[in-house]
């Protein structure tokens, strides 16, 4: 984690990597939210947004792999009233919004202004902790 942090600290503003839509595909499939692998997702972002020589390996073991997925669903599940999560879990919509996935690089001691989203929004900090400031 020393070169994450070392890499985050040299950032000047939020850096956000490319999404990826968990709606339905070219022909109509709908993704199973609870079938991709959130950790195998979050690496392929962390490659194309690192900055350094080689991205470090986020998720060394197929245990870690597991237990971040697991974390995933349950930060997912664990915030949304059933009715959204209905639909979340269905078709892959947020208040008729297709949901994405996508890595947020936040430098330390970032301050991000209070916004809104027309989808629901999980952060699940890999590095580091966020705060609410109210």
């Amino acid at each position: 984690t020393d070169a994450i942090q070392s890499w985050l600290a040299s950032l000047s503003k939020v850096e956000r990597s490319e999404p990826t839509w968990l709606c339905s595909d070219e022909i109509g499939n709908s993704s199973d939210i609870m079938t991709i692998s959130p950790s195998l997702l979050v690496q392929e972002h962390f490659e194309a947004m690192y900055t350094g020589f080689h991205a470090p390996i986020l998720f060394p073991t197929e245990a870690d792999r597991v237990k971040f997925d697991f974390e995933w669903r349950y930060a997912l599940l664990s915030v949304l009233p059933q009715g959204d999560l209905d639909k979340v879990l269905t078709e892959a919509q947020s208040n008729s919004h297709p949901l994405s996935m996508y890595l947020a690089a936040i430098p330390p001691d970032c301050c991000l202004n209070l916004h809104a989203h027309a989808a629901i929004e999980v952060f699940v900090p890999l590095v580091g902790s966020m705060h609410e400031r109210r």
